[in-house]
């Protein structure tokens, strides 16, 4: 029907067999496409810190949660790749694929299921689709950033405090200054190169 036509009234005085019913005009705007919440969490790696003793101790790993976001269920493997290294804020080749993986949010005990390739994000989707309201989890190491790219506080991340319980640590010091001073002249010869 277009919008030059001009409906008549039906004429309601005959049998009813003969009264015309029009239906109604539905919406233009198309119904959004579903979605399922997800949840990052990075796992960093446990840091040796070293003693005044001069003895190492691993300190427990820390991990940082990221979203929950929604996720289109009509998103491929390739998309949802991209989603998470726009999220993070890192490069493809950044991320850890081999420590990806999944947990439902329902039930809390459920097993930690690997996803690491486009067969099991499609059987992860699959179950997405079934279920009313999805929630995932997805944990994965934390994206490492590739050696010879510095960013501003990259030297003092990598360098480990040594603690200290008073005592003047004399050598101690002089290993942690060479590193750092290491560090910067890599940086600033990698920066000199590019």
């Amino acid at each position: 029907m277009t919008d030059d036509q001009v409906i008549e009234p039906a004429d309601l005085s005959g049998p009813l067999d003969a009264v015309a019913v029009v239906p109604t005009p539905t919406s233009l705007d198309p119904k959004p496409d579903p979605t399922f919440e997800l949840l990052l969490t990075l796992l960093y790696p446990s840091k040796h810190v070293r003693t005044s003793n001069r003895k190492t101790k691993n300190a427990k790993p820390e991990s940082e949660n990221k979203g929950p976001y929604n996720i289109s269920i009509k998103t491929g493997w390739d998309t949802f790749l991209e989603i998470i290294t726009n999220k993070l804020s890192v490069e493809h080749t950044d991320l850890v694929f081999s420590s990806f993986e999944l947990h439902w949010l329902k039930p809390a005990s459920g097993p930690w299921l690997p996803l690491q390739d486009e067969g099991s994000f499609a059987l992860m989707m699959k179950k997405v689709k079934s279920k009313l309201d999805p929630y995932i989890i997805i944990r994965m190491q934390a994206p490492v950033r590739k050696r010879g790219r510095f960013t501003a506080g990259s030297i003092w991340d990598d360098v480990d405090e040594p603690e200290s319980d008073g005592e003047d640590n004399r050598m101690s010091k002089k290993v942690h200054s060479c590193t750092i001073l290491v560090l910067i002249c890599a940086q600033s010869l990698t920066g000199k190169a590019g």
